[in-house]
Parts: C-alpha cells; structure tokens; sequence
C-alpha cells in the first residue's frame, strides 16, 4: 500500500498536471482539499486518480509493476516537498515507458481516451 504522510502538497498543486486540472477550485487547491487539516474532505469517496494504489489497479497493473509504479509517485511527492512552491517541470519525471504501452492511434470513442502525465 502507498505510504501518504498527508503533508497535502499534491492536493495544494492540482493545477501543475493535467489529469487533475479538473479538481482545481480556481487557485491551484484540489476542491476537495481542507486548508487547516490539510485532508481531504471526500477522502473515503475520492476520484480514482487520487488513490495511487487503486488507480494502479485499473491502469498500470500488467504494465509495470507496483513498485515501479510506487518509485514514480513517490519521486513526485519527494519533488513537491523539496522544491516547496517551484513549478513541476515533465523533464524532471522521466522515466522509461516501453513503445508498447504507447497508443499508436487514437480510440474510435474519444471520450475513452486516457492520457497520463
């Protein structure tokens, strides 16, 4: 299972990714995030994109393993602590993503596209 200490600063960036612009309530804050106890206030029903260990499951399982999957969001969350306030940079995330996970052409339903950044 996926270690969150719930310093909050993922919550505090939403607006730097794009899978979690959606979440963002004008000011960069995720929606569901509360300033003073730093949590979130939809925790048990958050959106599958913010549970690493589920979101895992349903998108990266047989594409990598969890500890793979693990050393990628934990060098993210390691990025957020140290560089505080300073922008993400997609630079600063690179990692090896075999050209078979790489989507050649785009589904006929568009809608269920999905794009990881």
């Amino acid at each position: 299972m996926f270690k969150c200490d719930c310093c909050g600063l993922c919550c505090m960036r939403v607006a730097d990714l794009p899978l979690y612009c959606d979440l963002d309530r004008g000011d960069g804050v995720c929606k569901y995030f509360n300033c003073e106890t730093k949590l979130c206030k939809v925790y048990e029903n958050r959106p599958i994109k913010c549970n690493i260990d589920e979101f895992y499951e349903v998108y990266f399982k047989g594409k990598m393993t969890i500890d793979e999957y693990y050393e990628v969001n934990y060098k993210v969350c390691n990025f957020l602590k140290k560089e505080g306030k300073n922008k993400l940079k997609v630079s600063d995330f690179n990692y090896n993503l075999p050209d078979e996970l790489i989507a050649q052409t785009p589904l006929e339903n568009r809608s269920e596209s999905r794009l990881m950044v």
